[in-house]
């Protein structure tokens, strides 16, 4: 053998083991093939083609809701150097959703998932726009090792959010003021007839005039007492009134509208002609400490503010019966 000969044939001797060697790591393909489009480091071994599958849960979600998009991907040489597709970036996934979070990537031998939560933009029904995955095949000549890997398409259906209807709160306040006498006419008593001398009609009439008189001695004690037990039964009956409608209430309006019915109907303060300064500045000259109108005020300016102004500092209910609450128990 010639002496050009038998330097090939060390040359290819020496070569055949880098040669032969598998290729399972991103750096050991070239530098040009690394920056491929839809390439995402995955690398077929020895064994089956990478595969991947995309799912969708739920699939049916309110438009103010999230679903989770799920990539997996499988039989990859180099599992560990799989980059994530950044649906972030593509301009048709900002189109749908309002956003989009990465969530923590899962690995369990050669599967990999991505995972990225969703929340959608518009109501309605919609194919999504899955970006393409290509794989790199080392066995295949140059120009044929970049191969696509596909999966089914998935649809998502996206409906309006369901209006959550307010929920009245228990009222929280002392028994005083539901501890009232029940009238005589609030149950009404009901009878069946009979015949007879037993009829209860016969029977009502001949006990009625010392019923009558019984009655007459209870309504006269209970239901007509002095001036103090009065004015504490019609200050007790106030305040029930303005906590019922404070408990009701649904936004600043009803909850200024009850406060005014109570300064009217407690302290009668005209407050349907007055302003709400003249409204503060009357119930101040009436009542002995300063902080409860300065916190009245208060609660008339977070009122003004979330109706006109789309203030971001909402009205409690419960700050307007906790106001209510301190003002009586100072006039107790």
């Amino acid at each position: 053998m010639s002496r050009i000969g038998s330097a090939w044939l060390a040359i290819a001797i020496l070569a055949f083991p880098v040669m032969a060697q598998p290729v399972v790591s991103i750096d050991q393909i070239p530098v040009l093939d690394r920056g491929a489009a839809d390439f995402y480091g995955a690398i077929v071994g020895s064994g089956p083609r990478v595969q991947i599958e995309w799912k969708l849960a739920p699939v049916i979600v309110e438009r103010n809701g999230h679903t989770v998009l799920t990539l997996a991907v499988s039989n990859a040489a180099n599992p560990d150097e799989l980059q994530r597709p950044p649906l972030a970036d593509r301009p048709e996934f900002r189109t749908l959703f309002d956003s989009i979070e990465n969530l923590p990537d899962q690995r369990q031998g050669k599967v990999v998932e991505f995972r990225y939560r969703l929340r959608p933009r518009n109501d309605g029904e919609f194919e999504l726009p899955l970006p393409k995955y290509r794989y790199y095949v080392p066995q295949l000549p140059e120009g044929r090792r970049f191969q696509l890997a596909t999966a089914p398409g998935l649809k998502l259906t996206v409906t309006k959010p369901v209006e959550a209807k307010p929920q009245a709160l228990p009222i929280v306040a002392p028994e005083e003021f539901f501890d009232l006498p029940a009238w005589w006419w609030d149950e009404p008593v009901k009878t069946s007839p009979r015949s007879g001398w037993l009829n209860p009609w016969w029977i009502g009439l001949m006990t009625l005039p010392v019923f009558a008189c019984i009655a007459g001695i209870v309504w006269f004690r209970d239901f007509h007492p002095d001036a103090v037990k009065r004015a504490e039964l019609l200050r007790r009956r106030e305040v029930r009134k303005v906590l019922e409608r404070l408990n009701e209430a649904n936004g600043a309006e009803a909850v200024e509208a009850a406060l005014d019915a109570y300064l009217q109907a407690r302290w009668r303060i005209p407050t349907s002609t007055l302003s709400a300064t003249e409204v503060v500045a009357a119930f101040a000259a009436i009542q002995t400490q300063g902080k409860h109108s300065l916190q009245l005020g208060q609660l008339f300016e977070r009122c003004e503010a979330e109706r006109f102004g789309g203030g971001k500092d909402p009205v409690p209910k419960s700050d307007a019966e906790a106001w209510v609450l301190a003002v009586e128990a100072e006039h107790a």
